[in-house]
């Protein structure tokens, strides 16, 4: 089999360093996610948070840009792509934002980590992609644990927020396969950078000029609409630093951990509930999650 993608000539204290950058930008987006349930309370929109949230972490890619020395530019139809990826970005992580407004976090976050089911079911329908007997089942679990975590306080659960959710499982798949498919020669770097561009380039006039952003009524709501925003960015440079050193597939790996972060955190800072039955769908979930994504580790070997 190949190796992974020319990464595994990276010594193993290396690995290991790329491997962290990695868990540590998970725990980056899982603690800006965890932030905005603060941003809201304060009378902040969904809206209003994926704009500012690319404000800022577009800055913080260019500066990563031209410390590493890389340009940014990309050819004009790789260019016309990730634009309309960033497009593709800017409403699925508003459909996220406003799922977070409407049903807690911890489901929130499990419903759109369905999107590598997604992914595997659009690449069979799609492109005839094989189905193996592993991807079936692990299908199935994240399936049944997603259901199995719906169930808890149905009666109280908001049916926007959980369309919301899988909304942004949806847009998430879509960016995913795109990337793979469309632009896969790009640097990641310059893909971030345009996409980033076209989120601003929308949402700025769509909802600014329109008087729909909406913004903290309190210092504590600046502070974690900041404070997400410089966790994003973060996040994002980690994440790129993993990609450059271990490579999309390990780096892949570690970020399985951000939704069980997420909910770790929802559950001890917001004070949301653990239930059995909650618990249970979200070990499906996860363990199916993280099984895929050693199996393309084994795949690319």
């Amino acid at each position: 089999m190949t190796s992974m993608g020319g990464f595994d000539h990276v010594p193993f204290a290396r690995r290991w360093l790329g491997f962290g950058f990695a868990l540590t930008a998970a725990l980056c987006y899982s603690t800006g996610t965890i932030f905005a349930s603060t941003v809201f309370e304060s009378g902040a929109n969904a809206q209003t948070l994926v704009a500012i949230r690319a404000s800022i972490v577009l800055p913080a890619v260019l500066i990563y840009a031209a410390l590493a020395g890389r340009s940014v530019m990309l050819p004009r139809r790789e260019r016309a792509f990730a634009l309309a990826l960033g497009v593709v970005t800017a409403f699925q992580q508003l459909s996220f934002y406003m799922s977070i407004e409407r049903i807690p976090v911890s489901l929130a976050i499990l419903c759109e980590y369905l999107y590598p089911v997604i992914v595997l079911l659009s690449m069979r329908v799609i492109f005839g992609e094989a189905l193996t007997a592993l991807k079936i089942c692990c299908i199935l679990a994240a399936m049944a644990g997603v259901a199995i975590a719906l169930q808890v306080d149905m009666d109280r659960l908001n049916l926007f927020g959980v369309l919301f959710a899988f909304g942004s499982a949806v847009g998430a798949s879509v960016r995913l396969i795109a990337n793979g498919w469309l632009l896969r020669s790009a640097d990641p770097i310059k893909l971030m950078v345009h996409m980033l561009i076209a989120i601003l380039a929308v949402f700025w006039p769509l909802f600014g000029f329109a008087g729909l952003l909406s913004f903290p009524q309190t210092g504590i709501g600046y502070a974690a609409l900041v404070g997400m925003a410089v966790l994003n960015g973060t996040g994002t440079i980690l994440a790129l630093s993993a990609l450059k050193i271990i490579g999309p597939t390990r780096t892949a790996v570690a970020q399985t951990g951000e939704p069980l972060f997420t909910m770790a955190m929802a559950i001890v800072i917001l004070g949301e509930a653990l239930t059995l039955q909650r618990a249970a769908g979200a070990a499906l979930v996860i363990g199916a999650l993280f099984t895929l994504q050693l199996w393309r580790v084994r795949q690319v070997r």
